[in-house]
């Protein structure tokens, strides 16, 4: 009964391991890279906040508009996480209102 047991769970085996591989390679790349060239990114608190100009300027843009965005948390942070905001705009309005989910504070920031 061993040896039929054995064939069972070796089909398993090989999937498991390359599900493994998958998951947890680019992590550890990630983590040997912030680890061995230092994260650039500074933290947090000296992060550019300026912006990136990913949308038009609201006046040029009649239309209402709903953005997602994401952008990866810095250090090591950055390996599991993004940080994710909302930028809405109604028709014919004069700017864009951006929502933020913060853990500290107000847990939604508006115009942050």
């Amino acid at each position: 009964m061993t040896q039929r047991t054995s064939r069972r769970t070796a089909p398993l085996k090989k999937p498991l391991l390359v599900f493994l591989f998958l998951v947890f390679a680019p992590l550890a790349a990630s983590a040997a890279r912030y680890w061995w060239l230092a994260d650039g990114r500074g933290n947090w608190q000296t992060a550019d906040r300026s912006s990136a100009g990913l949308l038009q300027p609201a006046a040029a843009h009649p239309d209402a508009v709903i953005r997602v965005f994401a952008a990866r948390t810095v250090r090591w942070r950055g390996i599991f996480a993004v940080h994710s905001w909302i930028v809405v705009k109604e028709k014919n309005a004069s700017a864009y209102t951006r929502y933020d989910y913060t853990a500290r504070g107000d847990p939604i920031r508006t115009n942050g």
